[in-house]
């Protein structure tokens, strides 16, 4: 936070203390105009999915914390280099409306991940395909570059999982939780607080991050809590799709994780005389809302514990 100053300024730094302001209005009319009238990507009256680079810098520091689940066969080495090259279609180029927000994002990821110690990352159960903790996937994070058609993915970025250490899923109570190990610590990623005890508020405000439809990384803001009376999990208006499950769902004032998404509405439907897939509009039908698993349903502190006593 900057503080207040005293005395006089110069003309000059008074003019840079319009550029704030200027960006804030200028990300408020994108907001609210870029769309155009005839956006359907909308899943809760307002499509509130975000490239990165329009995040406030906390927000991008916390995004450091989210991975991307990827098939190892995508990832091809460049030759005498430290990058892989992503093999990966665009949206357009897998069926999906070419005139949609984002079409022309590579698709990639398939679940979303993220830390809670530098070698320990929780997703949802439904996102772990074999007991060998998914040995044909990696965990890629800093996959969250915009409007790239040809994508290099820096080798450190990319992990594999070491071991599952513990994981749950009953659909009738709505848990979904897998919390894995690493292969080794990350280094400049951001493990993500998790709220201890109690319950989110009713009507809470909520952001996430993720990777809707297999695209790099999207901010999800301006969500809300919908039900909240069920003990495993809570519902939210987040503008999720495929490739979001597993996402962080966060208290957007103090980064705190309340929950992860795990389940949620129908996302495309295939129009009858393109044979595109098209996003679902459904407006303000809360009943609807994507179902959050409460972080607090995970026994975090104790699987943490076990880990490290069997790596002593």
């Amino acid at each position: 936070m900057r503080p207040n100053a005293q005395g006089g300024r110069s003309c000059l730094a008074k003019r840079l203390l319009w550029w704030p302001c200027f960006f804030m209005v200028a990300f408020s009319f994108c907001r609210n105009f870029c769309l155009g009238q005839d956006e359907a990507a909308m899943i809760y009256d307002r499509d509130d999915r975000w490239p990165l680079f329009l995040a406030t810098s906390f927000q991008q520091q916390l995004a450091t914390g989210v991975a991307a689940l990827i098939k190892r066969e995508r990832l091809i080495p460049v030759t005498q280099t430290n990058f892989f090259h992503l093999r990966a279609k665009t949206l357009a180029e897998l069926g999906y409306d070419p005139t949609m927000r984002y079409a022309n994002e590579v698709s990639a990821a398939e679940c979303t991940g993220f830390l809670v110690d530098q070698d320990i990352l929780v997703t949802a159960k439904h996102c772990i395909f074999d007991e060998a903790c998914n040995a044909d996937y990696v965990w890629v994070f800093n996959f969250t570059q915009y409007g790239r058609r040809q994508y290099f993915i820096n080798q450190d970025d990319v992990y594999a999982c070491k071991k599952l250490l513990k994981a749950d899923k009953n659909r009738q109570k709505g848990i979904d939780w897998a919390v894995l190990a690493l292969d080794r610590p990350t280094v400049a990623q951001q493990p993500f607080l998790v709220r201890q005890a109690g319950t989110i508020q009713a009507n809470q405000e909520v952001i996430s991050f993720g990777f809707p439809s297999g695209m790099p990384m999207k901010i999800i803001l301006d969500g809300r809590v919908v039900d909240n009376e069920e003990s495993g999990y809570f519902t939210a208006t987040l503008d999720a799709f495929v490739g979001n499950s597993g996402s962080p769902v966060i208290d957007p004032a103090t980064g705190v994780v309340e929950g992860l998404i795990a389940r949620g509405g129908l996302d495309y439907h295939t129009d009858e005389n393109t044979n595109l897939k098209t996003p679902i509009r459904v407006g303000n039908r809360y009943r609807l809302a994507e179902e959050v698993v409460r972080i607090t349903q995970i026994p975090l502190a104790k699987i943490m514990a076990q880990y490290d006593r069997e790596k002593d």
